[in-house]
């Protein structure tokens, strides 16, 4: 990840902007990580809406019935915020199976998706053995339209067939999940926004990944006090 602050001869603290998450990262080990492809995706989408799609998890048992539904709970998780950064874990079907497994040899990243958001517009996510990372700018000339790069990096590098077959499949269910599923029906909320038919969004109480998401927006873009 490359820091940039765009004062010059200012000086920013990375862990302090990463608000305690520096501690998870260097459990993973990520600066071991090869990145093995970054693929492009142009929407038609608040940039935001986009990040919200990370955020919650009660469409996946419906949207995503015949992609990743059958793998993941849908109705319940975990959630912590870091500053204006946050993560979020959704687990496994299989979780269960660590009720049998003395809990000092729990694999927990092996029962979950951890989702991370580095405030305002970067989402890891970890999945078992692998990371994705979006990062998520507007394009074109209005509000509604998202550009997208998505990376996947690997434990090790993909040097023989078999492995590069099994990433693609990885990648390929990624797109698949998001450009069929997901992004559809974010287009067709725009749309939504668009016709008037609504001023407002509430999110609900068992939705808090996606309420401290849009308040670290609010706050960011409050004047600041004096101004």
């Amino acid at each position: 990840m490359v820091w940039v602050c765009p004062t010059p001869e200012a000086t920013f603290d990375v862990d302090g902007l990463l608000g305690d998450l520096a501690a998870d990262f260097t459990v993973y080990g990520f600066d071991n990580f090869h990145h093995y492809e970054t693929r492009v995706l142009q929407r038609q989408i608040n940039w935001k809406l986009a990040v919200d799609t990370f955020l919650e998890s009660y469409h996946i048992g419906v949207l995503h019935h015949d992609t990743i539904g059958p793998l993941y709970y849908s109705n319940r998780g975990t959630f912590d915020g870091f500053g204006r950064n946050l993560r979020w874990a959704l687990p496994r079907r299989t979780i269960g199976e660590l009720r049998g497994v003395p809990e000092d040899q729990w694999d927990l990243i092996g029962q979950t998706i951890v989702v991370y958001l580095l405030f305002p517009n970067t989402v890891l996510v970890m999945v078992q053995d692998h990371l994705q990372m979006w990062h998520i700018f507007p394009a074109g000339n209005g509000v509604d339209e998202a550009r997208m790069y998505v990376s996947l990096y690997t434990p090790e590098p993909a040097l023989t067939e078999s492995a590069r077959r099994h990433w693609n499949n990885n990648f390929d269910l990624l797109m698949a999940t998001v450009e069929n599923q997901d992004f559809p029906v974010s287009e067709g909320i725009q749309r939504g926004f668009y016709s008037g038919a609504q001023e407002n969004i509430v999110f609900g109480r068992n939705e808090p990944a996606l309420q401290h998401y849009h308040e670290a927006l609010k706050s960011a873009l409050a004047p600041a006090v004096g101004c």
